[in-house]
């Protein structure tokens, strides 16, 4: 499990740094930072030939195309870093009751480890890349969760006050 830290534990550097996300249709067998030269990644905003504008780039010499999605409004987009960090168990005296009556080797076995997750920095937009064409929005899984699904979520999540009001205006 993760347990993201707030912001304000962390150094206000950290936290305030912009970042855009890329989504490349590729697998890079890399996750640690690396520093990018404009020889490898330049993405540039080009025409097309109806006309129309895109975000394009190549990457180990495939032509990608970039489509921009917005994090919806009310909604963050965070970078976040897995530490090594543990977040220490508080026990509660069910789980002292508990330990009482189970072997010690089947507590081990329950026990889950929460390891403290760091906020780098956020993003407004992320780009996700296909292969000569735009993303599909309805069938990428990306684009599609910023799109859709976080408004659903919203919607099943929200305040029963903002629904009751949303009811109001459709049965006027």
């Amino acid at each position: 499990m993760l347990a993201i830290r707030p912001p304000s534990n962390q150094s206000s550097s950290k936290s305030s740094k912009k970042y855009t996300p890329n989504l490349i249709p590729c697998r890079i067998n890399h996750t640690a930072p690396i520093k990018i030269e404009k020889r490898y990644w330049d993405p540039k905003i080009t025409k097309n030939q109806r006309g129309k504008e895109e975000l394009v780039s190549y990457f180990r010499g495939r032509r990608l195309i970039g489509r921009k999605v917005k994090v919806p409004e009310g909604w963050r987009g965070v970078v976040l870093r897995v530490g090594e960090e543990i977040m220490p168990r508080e026990l509660t005296a069910e789980d002292e009751r508990r330990e009482d009556e189970e072997d010690e080797d089947e507590v081990a076995e329950k026990e889950i480890k929460t390891k403290i997750v760091d906020e780098e920095g956020a993003f407004d937009d992320l780009t996700v890349w296909g292969h000569e064409c735009l993303v599909d929005a309805s069938g990428d899984m990306v684009v599609r969760g910023m799109e859709e699904w976080m408004a659903w979520a919203s919607a099943i999540h929200g305040c029963e006050d903002a629904i009751s009001k949303e009811d109001e205006k459709s049965n006027q």
